[in-house]
């Protein structure tokens, strides 16, 4: 059953979303929250790595639908690829733990959108990071990689409200983002 139950939640979810005021994408964060299940758990008990990518990926695709762009990727038969992805695991996500997801678009350059992923748990502000990642991605159709301006032109045109807002590239390489990945004290 992998993730069915999760992704169609998060398809409802940024449905009706659609009919309320899209989200930015030069905004803040957008926030998901799940629970570890049974499902998720390796041989030691805690959220297997694998399952944080497939967690990540329903990240990218809310916020993909949440500022409009599933419509102009159906039309032009953009497909979205991860090219790498870079992950610090800093505490295990346990069986039953609820935990939120924020993904954001940290960056891009001409080719590939950099995204930050941060596993989060905990109540208030006692929330306590449990894995941050960037993922480096772009988008393809048949003729190759799709440049970020083709993508920002597409979004201007269903998306009046961001014209002059989207600002140039924010980063030339993957390690051009920091993240604010906390360090364990030993």
């Amino acid at each position: 059953m992998n993730l069915y139950f999760r992704l169609f939640r998060v398809m409802l979810v940024a449905f009706l979303a659609h009919f309320r005021k899209r989200w930015s994408p030069v905004e803040g964060a957008r926030t998901l929250w799940f629970r570890t299940w049974p499902t998720d758990l390796d041989m030691n008990l805690h959220m297997n790595n694998g399952r944080f990518l497939a967690i990540m990926d329903l990240g990218r695709l809310d916020l993909t639908a949440r500022i409009g762009m599933i419509g102009p990727m159906w039309r032009r038969d953009w497909i979205p690829i991860v090219a790498s992805v870079e992950i610090e695991y800093l505490r295990p996500l346990k069986p039953w733990k609820v935990f939120t997801l924020e993904t954001r678009i940290a960056g891009w350059d001409e080719r590939f959108f950099i995204f930050e992923h941060r596993f989060l748990a905990g109540r208030g502000n006692k929330m306590k990071p449990m894995a941050v990642a960037k993922v480096r991605g772009c988008l393809r159709n048949r003729a190759g990689a799709v440049t970020t301006k083709e993508v920002f032109d597409a979004l201007t045109e269903i998306r009046h409200d961001l014209k002059g807002q989207i600002p140039e590239p924010k980063v030339r390489t993957m390690d051009g983002v920091e993240l604010d990945v906390p360090r364990r004290r030993s």
